[in-house]
């Protein structure tokens, strides 16, 4: 501790260096993993101040644009947002003022592929508890349902769990990706171009979702879980706040009221009653209502969530 100002300030400047510059994308994920350990371990603490002084945003950001696949700029855009919101009430924290002057819409699409993948990867955890697709008649499912379904020669069936296995499993999500709406609600809050192409930017492959329509599917399973924990509880409040930023924007709520938004979306089904189910593309206003009408029915209790409603 005595030589706390040089040891800190030097780790700092070499984390710098090596995200920036690394030999590799491996190695400098590791220098960006590194940085989350000190950040998130000394949150509460002073140390933290040390890599707001030090302006990592230019690094991380040439990190962003530098991978290749949406899942290895995970680590950065969280880490992004826990140093954003360091004792941001308290002083001009540099990186949310970073947040507002980014305009690289390269990328900040990047990102945003990467939060669209995050939140596909975050609901097939919910998916994998229960599989709430409906299906049509098969002749497969009629052998099984009737004890023959080794005749089918398809697949066997997914076993389903019991109703404690699954509300324990239910519980401990969402999982540790749920970080990730930290740091968008973070550039939600400042940066236009990032909810631009958050509401806009189209799948790379046609038979994908969107980013959007990604989060949307997750916010569906958030929400109708949101009563499980109070840490579902509190990200789930902090996905309506991203989907409340968006829809307050006048030009991005007439695009998403739009023709041209229309696209499908995989909504929660695990828990009745059960909205309608819908094939085939919609309006993403449409989309949302259903969400939101959903959510308000599967968290009705005695103690009623009043922040959520």
């Amino acid at each position: 501790l005595d030589d706390v100002d040089t040891v800190f300030t030097e780790f700092v400047s070499v984390l710098d260096t090596v995200i920036r510059n690394g030999r590799n994308v491996g190695v400098r994920q590791k220098a960006v993993k590194a940085a989350m350990s000190i950040t998130s371990g000394a949150y509460q603490t002073g140390l933290v101040s040390y890599l707001t002084h030090r302006d990592l945003f230019p690094s991380l950001m040439k990190l962003v644009h530098d991978v290749d696949t949406p899942s290895q700029a995970f680590e950065p855009f969280v880490l992004l947002g826990l140093l954003a919101n360091y004792n941001k009430f308290e002083f001009q924290n540099p990186y949310r003022l970073r947040l507002e002057d980014f305009v690289n819409d390269a990328t900040i699409r990047k990102l945003v592929q990467s939060f669209g993948f995050t939140c596909t990867v975050a609901r097939h955890k919910y998916i994998t508890v229960q599989d709430d697709l409906p299906e049509g008649w098969t002749i497969s499912n009629t052998l099984s349902y009737i004890g023959l379904g080794a005749l089918s020669g398809g697949k066997p069936a997914t076993p389903v769990l019991d109703e404690d296995e699954a509300k324990d499993l239910f519980a401990a999500l969402p999982g540790p990706e749920a970080a990730t709406l930290l740091s968008t609600y973070e550039f939600a809050n400042a940066n236009k171009l990032f909810c631009y192409d958050l509401v806009t930017l189209p799948p790379e492959n046609k038979h994908d979702a969107s980013a959007f329509g990604g989060f949307l599917s997750w916010t569906s399973y958030l929400l109708q879980h949101a009563h499980r924990s109070s840490r579902a509880s509190l990200y789930t409040y902090l996905d309506l706040f991203i989907l409340q930023i968006l829809l307050e924007d006048q030009i991005l709520a007439k695009r998403i009221c739009g023709d041209e938004s229309r696209t499908s979306v995989r909504l929660c089904r695990q828990r009745q009653p059960y909205l309608p189910f819908v094939r085939g593309e919609r309006v993403l206003a449409a989309i949302i209502l259903d969400i939101m009408v959903d959510g308000l029915n599967h968290n009705l209790r005695r103690r009623l969530d009043i922040q959520l409603y």
